[in-house]
């Protein structure tokens, strides 16, 4: 037994060694196999930098005749011109903008001005020298905060706990914003002002029109009650005026001419008028909240900011673009090339070796 405990240390020993090597070997491979990586990608950079030395001349005469049919391009190209509204839809009018802007940009891109004129009550002529029209939603991240913010008010709890602000993020859609801006591209500088109208021009359908209507009619409820409630508000100040004035009398008058009590009727008075003062700078600030509201809602879709008087002049660089595109043609073919030298070899090879 005693022979038995001395080879249990030994054999204890013998594991942990053989674990530490086994932990060396892994940490060995995988080094190697990090350092493998480094040398093939390190090949492959001096394989790149050797295609390119002996292509040199041939790559930089397809960049300097990218970069001259870009210039030719460009000084052949017309200058245009571009400005951009920002609007407010109100009353669920979101979707028919959008409806109606798509449709715009296709007459524009299809080039039919005659029904593109008659829907912005502009000339054939002028719509003609439109180029394109296209809505693009205001997306912040206050935005979309306030839009959740709105959601949450608006959905009971429940469904609230299984809806995070992320997965919200992911399903608003272009008609849940409150601002839109509209670019308008067009060969004629003088245009943006004349096709505002006919822009925001949008079918009205009857629950529209009924939706403001009861929205406005709310918000003139609502700046009555108002109005009526200061009124009520003055007139309590004229009440507690009277009172104190006659507390005041009353305490003025010589002893003997019957039981006075003073309360200490200012403390009372100064309460009253604070009280009364808050109230009043509330129903203040209501009013003026309301007021904002209403012309807000005046118009189904407010303009924000208006296209400009004159565009701004604007001019397509392609100089660069060019130059990458003969680059990048010159360097696809050099490679078919060098793919079919290599094909070759490898065909010469195999009919050597049959």
């Amino acid at each position: 037994m005693s022979k038995n405990l001395q080879e249990n240390p030994k054999t204890d020993e013998i594991d942990i060694i053989e674990i530490f090597n086994l932990i060396g070997s892994a940490i060995k491979s995988f080094f190697a196999f990090i350092l493998n990586i480094f040398e093939q990608l390190f090949r492959l950079l001096i394989l790149f930098a050797l295609f390119i030395k002996r292509n040199i001349i041939i790559l930089s005469i397809a960049l300097i005749l990218g970069f001259v049919v870009g210039f030719v391009t460009d000084l052949n190209q017309k200058t245009f011109y571009t400005s951009t509204m920002v609007v407010e839809p109100n009353f669920d009018t979101s979707t028919q903008l959008i409806d109606n802007i798509k449709l715009y940009s296709q007459l524009a891109r299809s080039r039919d001005s005659v029904a593109l004129a008659q829907m912005l009550e502009i000339t054939p002529t002028e719509a003609s020298n439109i180029i394109s029209i296209d809505l693009e939603a205001k997306n912040t991240k206050n935005t979309r905060l306030k839009l959740f913010d709105d959601f949450v008010r608006q959905t009971d709890t429940t469904t609230l706990k299984n809806i995070t602000f992320e997965e919200f993020e992911q399903n608003i859609s272009l008609a849940d914003y409150y601002q839109y801006f509209i670019h308008l591209d067009s060969k004629d500088k003088s245009v943006f002002k004349k096709v505002e109208k006919g822009i925001l021009n949008i079918p009205l359908t009857p629950y529209i029109q009924s939706l403001k209507e009861t929205e406005l009619e709310n918000l003139n409820a609502q700046t009555r009650n108002v109005h009526s409630a200061l009124d009520k508000i003055d007139s309590l100040r004229v009440d507690y005026k009277k009172i104190m004035l006659d507390e005041e009398e009353k305490a003025k008058r010589p002893l003997g001419t019957g039981t006075t009590f003073y309360m200490g009727t200012e403390n009372i008075r100064t309460t009253n008028e604070l009280q009364l003062f808050d109230l009043e700078r509330n129903y203040n600030r209501t009013l003026e909240e309301v007021a904002i509201e209403k012309a807000k809602k005046q118009n189904y879709i407010n303009i924000i900011s208006g296209f400009q008087d004159i565009g701004i002049r604007m001019k397509k660089q392609n100089k660069l673009l060019y130059a990458l595109i003969g680059l990048g043609l010159a360097m696809l073919f050099l490679m078919l090339r060098e793919i079919n030298k290599f094909l070759l070899s490898q065909e010469k090879n195999l009919k050597r070796n049959a």
